[in-house]
């Protein structure tokens, strides 16, 4: 069709204005006139006509390929310094009930039954990656941790090119005309600041909790794909023609994949309405159909996560029940809790600016507010956040990317430091959080160099990798602390001696490793500072019987109950005490009001058949050994249990099955390891069975030293 002459914005139908008005600042004059069936002068005609004038074309041209690969490899090597120590680190605290002992997660096919569980349950993508982790490594903590690296590096390269694109928008440069002192020079080095900010996030201590504790994948995962979710919306807003519905498909899709992985990712669409009227519109407030579609289409996407977000969690109060709930460990007021929340953000900015490892902590012992002024900090650290609000409102034509910093802080932190029932503090919150603010902190650096005529490049980069090489050591010494769980315990006693919950993991710590002596003085001390501590107090009976003082275990397990007589679990470790003692008949009574408590409980049930075959009744043990398995299909004691009480009744083959899935499961049980070689012996494989007691032998506990020279002795006529 031939070109039309177009002499005025009269002649063009209300679609062809509307998309010169839309599109004039992402097109050139050639893109338009194809689009419009005219000439490159008509074009340039109407545009004058209607004062539409482009503010500077999208620089990201001039970027040569080569500064990726350098940006890639600067990221690559430094996250591997940072982080590459701590692949063989101890998995820890939530770490077990998330995904260690979480039969869910425990696949041993990629088949539909496996992971259909997993897809229709909690955060199903962050839960999907731990059970493909298990899939490959079990629970080797070696591929759990590599992944975690892995995230934060593809995090690191995207909030790479998320910051060049952003300073290679259209109009970019008069639109931080007034940011960062007025000085624009820097957006010259805009591949240099924006690998600069990057860096620093990638290496800052206060990451390495979102990715050297493996569970917190999830806020790194969510940051992963809420970031990658953002930089596609991007892309789709300044792409030419038919790409860009490619990328706004991807950004939906990546928006619910950090849906997915963790429910504060629910800011998603805020902060891409916020991102597109700072950096795109530029505050132009009227509504063209273009940007009524993005506020429709962003709150529909909400409107969906929520929803989604709540069917997971398939709470029977909906929304409000999972907003109510009691996640922390202590019981809170919502009012003082938001009230101690302020504090918080400070603290959160205090570690920004001064990450000093020793300064770092997994569980803060962090006062409550009492009221707005009791501390007067709290009422203090109202009115900073009140001033910084208020600046990035107010300031944020004259300062957008300042302004947008702080706006995407305080929203992306809104959720947990909110009224919602969880822990006060948590480092791995500012994961997210903290990212633009990097943005604005490597722009700094340049306009501060620029201002003092620091133009030589040798000094401003020399500099800049001391400053990167001092928070690489600091992640480096601050990520020591994630070894073993004695260590990581041990450094959170040292920084909150006074809270109770602390003092007692760091004597789990100790009783993993079977340092009965520190374990039981840390349970004691816990219990002097909250004398009313279940876990406390029950834990030093597990230690007591360990060690094989059942009389005192028994104390122990009967002043947890003297507190709380529905706990399940003193009512189940008093039943393993009183069993270990020969009182069949008040183990009995244990088991039985464990499970009438907790009809869930799989161990409980797994005890209770262990009475039943002790005192021969096989066919009610087969019941509750069967009902553990149905409960937990890979508890490794259950199917020993039922491989034994298989042996006795003389089915031999289901009984070696049986023994086999236990072993399989829990290599490490002597118990395991004893009657899978009683059974071999019975079938005649002499050989193997004299592997297996030698197994049951080493892995043997403490207390069982009298059933293993009797074992010792059997193996010596055996052989």
């Amino acid at each position: 069709m031939k070109p039309i002459k177009i002499r005025s914005p009269r002649e063009l139908t209300p679609k062809q204005k509307r998309t010169l008005q839309e599109q004039f600042r992402f097109l050139s004059d050639k893109e338009l006139a194809r689009m419009l069936n005219t000439d490159k002068a008509s074009v340039r005609a109407v545009m004058d006509e209607l004062g539409l004038k482009r503010e500077g074309a999208a620089p990201s041209a001039d970027v040569p390929f080569r500064s990726h690969w350098i940006a890639f490899l600067f990221l690559f090597f430094s996250v591997a310094l940072s982080y590459g120590h701590t692949l063989n680190y101890s998995f820890h605290f939530d770490d077990l009930k998330t995904f260690v002992e979480t039969p869910t997660t425990h696949i041993k096919a990629l088949s539909r039954e496996s992971l259909s569980p997993i897809l229709h349950g909690n955060r199903p993508v962050a839960n999907l990656t731990y059970a493909l982790n298990f899939y490959f490594d079990r629970l080797e903590p070696r591929g759990y941790h590599l992944f975690n690296i892995l995230i934060h590096f593809g995090a690191s390269l995207i909030l790479y090119l998320l910051f060049l694109k952003t300073l290679s928008l259209p109009g970019i440069q008069k639109t931080l005309s007034t940011d960062l002192g007025g000085n624009t020079a820097w957006l010259d080095h805009r591949e240099k600041v924006a690998l600069v900010g990057a860096l620093l996030w990638a290496v800052h201590p206060v990451q390495t909790q979102a990715v050297t504790y493996v569970v917190q994948r999830m806020a790194s995962l969510a940051a992963f794909f809420y970031l990658l979710s953002l930089l596609s919306y991007i892309y789709g807003r300044t792409a030419r023609g038919n790409r860009s519905y490619l990328w706004f498909g991807l950004s939906v899709l990546t928006a619910f994949m950090a849906f997915g992985s963790k429910e504060n990712a629910l800011t998603l669409p805020l902060i891409i309405f916020l991102y597109d009227l700072f950096f795109i519109t530029r505050f132009n407030l009227k509504i063209s159909r273009a940007q009524l579609m993005l506020i429709l289409g962003l709150s529909g996407i909400l409107l969906l996560g929520i929803g989604w977000a709540v069917s997971l969690y398939g709470s029977s109060d909906g929304l409000s029940g999972m907003l109510t709930a009691q996640y922390g460990t202590e019981e809170m007021d919502s009012l003082l809790r938001v009230m101690t929340e302020w504090r918080v953000i400070i603290l959160y900015l205090t570690l920004l600016a001064f990450p000093y490892p020793g300064r770092m902590n997994l569980d803060y012992d962090f006062a409550w507010s009492k009221s707005l002024f009791d501390p007067v900090t709290t009422f203090l650290s109202l009115l900073v956040l009140l001033a910084l609000t208020g600046f990035a409102l107010f300031k944020a034509k004259k300062v957008p990317l300042t302004a947008f910093s702080i706006l995407w802080f305080l929203i992306n932190l809104a959720m947990e430091s909110s009224f919602i029932k969880l822990d006060l503090v948590f480092e791995h919150r500012l994961y997210l959080s903290s990212a633009i603010f990097f943005l604005v902190f490597a722009a700094g650096i340049y306009a501060v160099a620029l201002r003092f005529q620091i133009r030589r490049q040798e000094v401003l980069i020399g500099g800049i990798v001391v400053l990167a090489g001092v928070l690489i050591l600091m992640t480096h010494e601050r990520n020591k602390v994630w070894k073993t769980s004695v260590s990581l315990w041990s450094d959170v006693a040292l920084k909150s001696p006074n809270r109770s919950r602390v003092i007692n993991n760091l004597g789990k710590a100790y009783l993993e490793e079977e340092k009965w002596d520190q374990a039981k003085e840390n349970f004691a001390r816990s219990i002097r500072l909250d004398p009313k501590n279940q876990e406390a107090l029950n834990n030093l009976g597990n230690a007591n019987q360990r060690e094989g003082n059942l009389s005192e275990a028994v104390k122990n397990y009967e002043a947890v109950l003297a507190l709380n007589s529905n706990n399940p679990l003193a009512h189940n470790d008093l039943g393993v005490a009183y069993q270990n003692l020969g009182r069949s008949d008040l183990a009995l009574k244990g088991f039985l009001e464990a499970v009438r408590l907790d009809p869930y409980y799989t161990d409980a049930h797994n005890n209770l058949g262990n009475i039943y075959l002790l005192s021969n009744q096989l066919d009610l043990a087969a019941v509750e050994y069967q009902k553990t398995i149905e409960l937990n299909p890979k508890h490794p004691m259950a199917h020993t249990n039922l491989g034994i009480l298989y042996e006795k009744q003389g089915k031999l083959n289901e009984g070696l099955r049986e023994l086999t899935l236990g072993l399989n499961l829990n290599p490490h049980s002597s118990i395991a390891q004893f009657n899978y070689a009683y059974l071999l012996e019975l079938m005649g494989r002499k050989n193997e069975a004299i592997e297996h007691y030698e197994e049951a032998i080493k892995w043997a506990a403490p207390q069982d030293a009298a059933q293993m020279e009797m074992v010792k002795q059997h193996l010596k006529t055996l052989k």
